[in-house]
């Protein structure tokens, strides 16, 4: 499996880190990795290697800013289903350590489906009724709620309804809410 590309030490996995961050191992400032390495990872997140378990590894893994940044971008790639594999703790890692493009991500996730915003929504409002400040990931919540009402996903059973490729209901006569939907032959 892929475990081996990414398990080990951080120098056999290739791994980037910023300058001046501390490794547990090494007691203090490590410097950042020599040229080829970065190479190697990129060309490694550009592989057709590159996939969700890949993404979620290294954002787990990094602190480096320009690292997320590049993930989060080449998240944009993956299927929705892939994407909502590890979307609970795409969401634990936004809210044990705040970062402004693994955000960004997650509010266009919820804006591209109304599935993985529902799954967004539901998850944070679990996550801040177990939290003792729950006001950030409150706030999260309302973006993602904002984002997915908003956003440019496919109304759910659109080829499945003539009534939603008419329009009915949005403003010609349907009245708006509260009554049962009738489907015809």
């Amino acid at each position: 499996g892929q475990q081996g590309v990414v398990g080990g030490p951080p120098e056999e996995r290739g791994m980037m880190s910023s300058p001046g961050q501390s490794s547990p191992s090494s007691g203090g400032m490590r410097p950042p990795p020599p040229e080829g390495k970065t190479d190697l990872l990129l060309r490694f997140f550009d592989s057709e290697f590159f996939d969700e378990w890949i993404a979620i590894s290294y954002l787990w893994r990094t602190r480096s800013e320009g690292v997320i940044d590049y993930l989060c971008n080449r998240m944009y790639s993956l299927p929705d289903e892939r994407v909502e594999r590890y979307l609970s703790q795409t969401i634990m890692l936004l809210i044990q350590r705040p970062n402004a493009s693994l955000e960004r991500t997650i509010v266009d996730f919820c804006s591209r489906s109304v599935r993985l915003g529902t799954k967004t929504c539901w998850l944070l409002s679990a996550a801040a009724g177990d939290s003792k400040n729950p006001k950030p990931i409150l706030e999260l919540k309302d973006k993602c709620e904002r984002a997915t009402l908003q956003g440019r996903w496919q109304p759910p059973f659109r080829g499945m309804s003539p009534a939603l490729l008419l329009g009915v209901g949005a403003g010609k006569g349907g009245g708006g809410g509260g009554g049962a939907m009738v489907m015809s032959d």
